[in-house]
Order: structure tokens, then sequence, then C-alpha cells
């Protein structure tokens, strides 16, 4: 292409050696967004997202009530929320995700263990709790093991919209 700057440094989006430059291009973009903030359009083609890092203040965990510092949670790296902070990856804090990874690992290894765990639906079959099919054979979704962290049993395989809708930790419901 004619006109191309052989090294790099140009920052043309149509110049082949620019292309190759990352430095270049990003600091193409920053000049770009910083003339007009609202260019959503070109930091999601370039796969940049701009945040402002973890909200501050304090954070309620769902499970055990506790107000804590972001430091308790984990956040997505790539999810922004409207105001530009990261997303919280799991509204339950550190601690409290450790205890109940525990108890249901604990629940259902108990229940394999007891031959109560019947063998995992295949994709395409109908859900037990909402009646509708989940996933097919060419393209899979995952079935969930069910389970009641309060009695601490197997219930059942669900699809994976059964299986998030079900379990609300703030009200001890599971």
């Amino acid at each position: 292409m004619s006109g191309e700057c052989k090294d790099g440094t140009c920052g043309n989006v149509d110049c082949e050696a620019c292309q190759f430059n990352e430095g270049v291009q990003i600091a193409k973009i920053m000049e770009l967004f910083q003339k007009n903030p609202t260019n959503v359009k070109l930091l999601q083609a370039k796969g940049i997202i701009l945040h402002n890092g973890k909200p501050p203040g304090l954070h309620k965990c769902s499970r055990c009530c506790g107000m804590k510092d972001s430091s308790h949670f984990g956040y997505y790296s790539c999810r922004v929320d409207k105001n530009g902070y990261l997303m919280r990856s799991n509204a339950l804090c550190f601690d409290c995700r450790k205890e109940t990874g525990k108890e249901r690992k604990d629940t259902l290894d108990n229940a394999k263990k007891a031959g109560k765990i019947p063998p995992k639906p295949n994709p395409g079959d109908i859900c037990s709790n909402c009646h509708r099919s989940w996933g097919t054979p060419e393209n899979p979704r995952n079935w969930h093991r069910d389970h009641d962290a309060i009695k601490n049993e197997f219930r059942r395989w669900l699809c994976g919209d059964c299986n998030m809708a079900l379990h609300d930790h703030r009200h001890g419901k599971s």
C-alpha cells in the first residue's frame, strides 16, 4: 500500500506496519477515545475494556450479609457496570464461597458414594423442573447437580437456568 510508514509509527489503521504494532494502535485508540469518550464501538472492535477498577466502599455478601470491602469479593476482568466499575463475579464473599463450596462438595460426594445420583441427562433431555429441552447434541449445555444446602442432600439434575433461579442465600432458601 502506498504511503505506509514501514516502521509502525504512523498509527494509520490502513497501514499494514501499524496494524502489527500494538503499542501504536493502543495509543491511537486512546487519543480517539479522549476526543470522543462515547465512541464505545471503536473500543469494542479493538477489544479494550476501560474501567474505574473495583467499586469503592463496602459491599454486602448475600450469604453472611456482612459488609466488606472490595478485597473480599471476586470481580470479572472484562465486565463493567453502568458506572464504569468492574462487576462482581459472585455475590458471596471469599469466606462464604469457600464454605459453601466445601459443603456442596461434601454433600455431592456423600450422595455419589450412597448411589443417590442418577446418570447425567443427555443434551436435549427435558429438565425436570421447567419441562424444557436443555441443549442439543450439536450444541450441548451443562446439566447441574441440584442439592439442598440446608438439608445437605442431592435433589435432582437441573438445567442451568433453573439451577440459577432456585437458589437464594439471602433468605436461607436452597
